[in-house]
């Protein structure tokens, strides 16, 4: 029940020059029309839905949707087929123009011949703006913004696009050499995602910590990948700054928490366990930590991997980049929010890639990532992240480690006082429930939720009710082809089940646990051997 192995993209765009022309932003605003919608432009006209995408070729246009299903209503009148090519391939055809989902909703492009179009969602760059004037003047002040600090033609159309159009135009950042195909399979399998786990459950007296930006600080400290030897050996590399090594480790059974990620019958999920682990991935952070807390654990064999050597002075290719981005955030809060994604996605797009479809029809095509991509940058700032919040927590009672945080019993001696990127800062302390790995309720974090645990306290789960608007898929997935159309942008409500306790670890005792009983006490588990890990999988179905 191994995981299959991640395989690398079929295609990496080249990297990207930095282009310099001025760009037209037309604000616009979606208003319900009865059943249908109109385009509303800042001059009052308007533009109806059988004109809409005629009328948006060569224009470069924006809207401010709070929900996606709010910005899919737009294909609303669009053929069925045509729904059902955007909802399953992202790609379709109306009349003669291509119409094409860009990322993650948001963003799509049309064409006809050479004659493009765009239209973008601006919600995360500036929600207050609603009206096409008030649109307008945000992209506006967000492109003065960019644009004193010399980070030219940006087109916000969404943060992925962003964090490129700003590494195009600083030299270092915008393309690291990528190893040889060997190389980059093997730090590619040895990535693993941030650690999302609880480990005391229920209600606890806390100090929670996070780390101030924390992966764009770590993406700082990233050395070029230029001018690297990459060497194969199953023996430690003196020099080394990058390591993707196959290994045997045997951990203290002792521990309340496992340092090391396994992958294991969850894609993109992990398992920290404790005791020997054959065969396991690791990165160089999680070498180094094991050679300092021999108490810990010890590297038992290395069976094979890759390691790379700087054959010159080497520079971090980031740390402009990332240091100018964090004083735009801090000096003009109104886009600080977009900027702090903007940020953070310089990380995601060193591991993210995507399909891209060509024949809806028949479903071909392949893989794609950008050319920031690169599994080296990538495994080492999530393994450094994983060993810096653990290294920092030692000899603490942690409640749980939430990606680029801790919360604990005690106070953590390494925190500080002052706030600044890549800091481990107090963000609250004093009441804590956690329900599971990803669910938590505090004063400071998401207080209504322990009003609908109380209500459930008899329970075995929380029910919260959402309220959405249906998307491409979520239309598509429940209705079908014919009737997508008529249900797509509509309010839908539906219940999200919070299960409680942890998939990774086990309780401590056979009981059975009620809501109640996480809102009144702590409730205890214990971290998993290899063992017991594949027995959990065998035995149980989630």
């Amino acid at each position: 029940m191994l995981l299959e192995a991640a395989e690398l993209p079929n295609v990496i765009e080249p990297g990207k020059k930095p282009k310099y022309d001025d760009v037209e932003f037309i604000g616009a605003e979606i208003i319900d029309d009865g059943p249908s919608y109109l385009i509303l432009l800042e001059d009052g006209s308007t533009i109806k839905p059988a004109q809409f995408f005629q009328w948006l070729l060569g224009k470069d246009v924006y809207v401010n949707c709070e929900y996606q299903g709010q910005f899919d209503k737009l294909f609303k009148y669009l053929p069925p087929v045509t729904l059902k090519f955007l909802s399953t391939a992202g790609i379709a055809w109306y009349k003669n123009i291509t119409i094409e989902l860009r990322g993650k909703g948001g963003h799509f492009s049309l064409r006809e011949g050479n004659r493009w179009g765009h239209l973008s969602n601006i919600n995360s760059l500036y929600p207050r703006a609603k009206t096409p004037k008030q649109v307008g003047m945000a992209l506006e002040l967000a492109n003065t913004i960019f644009e004193n600090n010399e980070f030219f033609s940006m087109r916000f159309r969404s943060v992925g696009t962003s964090i490129q159009d700003v590494a195009a135009q600083l030299p270092g950042a915008r393309y690291q050499p990528r190893g040889e195909e060997p190389v980059m399979d093997a730090f590619l399998q040895s990535f693993r995602a941030a650690r999302m786990e609880g480990i005391i459950f229920g209600t606890s007296k806390v100090y929670d910590y996070d780390i101030i930006s924390a992966y764009p600080a770590l993406c700082a400290r990233l050395l070029s990948t230029l001018h690297m030897e990459w060497i194969e050996s199953n023996k430690p590399i003196e020099n080394a700054c990058y390591a993707a090594v196959m290994a045997d480790v045997h951990l203290n059974e002792r521990l309340v928490r496992g340092p090391i990620a396994v992958p294991i019958g969850y894609r993109g999920g992990s398992w920290y366990p404790v005791g020997r682990i054959d065969n396991v991935w690791l990165n160089k952070p999680e070498i180094d930590f094991l050679q300092r807390h021999p108490e810990v654990g010890t590297i038992e064999r290395i069976h094979n991997g890759y390691w790379g050597i700087p054959m010159s002075k080497s520079f971090f290719p980031f740390r402009r980049l990332v240091k100018k981005l964090y004083a735009m955030r801090i000096k003009n809060p109104e886009i600080g929010g977009y900027i702090k994604l903007v940020m953070a996605a310089l990380w995601g797009k060193t591991i993210g890639q995507y399909v891209v479809i060509r024949d809806p029809v028949t479903g071909e095509g392949h893989t794609q990532a950008s050319n920031l991509y690169n599994p080296v940058f990538a495994s080492q700032v999530t393994a450094m992240m994983r060993m810096e919040l653990y290294e920092k927590s030692l000899g603490v009672s942690i409640i749980g480690e939430f990606v680029d945080g801790v919360t604990s019993e005690d106070k953590i001696a390494a925190a500080s006082r002052f706030r600044h990127m890549g800091a481990m800062a107090l963000k609250g302390q004093g009441t804590f429930t956690l329900f599971n790995d990803i669910r938590k309720t505090s004063s400071w974090k998401n207080p209504g939720l322990r009003d609908y645990a109380w209500e459930q306290r008899d329970k075995y789960t929380i029910e919260i009710p959402l309220m959405y608007y249906h998307t491409l898929k979520s239309a598509f997935d429940q209705f079908g082809e014919a009737e997508m159309g008529f249900h797509l942008g509509k309010e839908k409500e539906q219940h999200d089940i919070i299960k409680l306790g942890s998939v990774t670890r086990t309780f401590v005792g056979s009981r059975k646990y009620r809501v109640g009983d996480f809102l009144e006490d702590q409730v205890r588990t214990a971290p998993m051997t290899p063992r017991e890990m594949l027995y959990e999988l065998y035995t149980t179905v989630r």
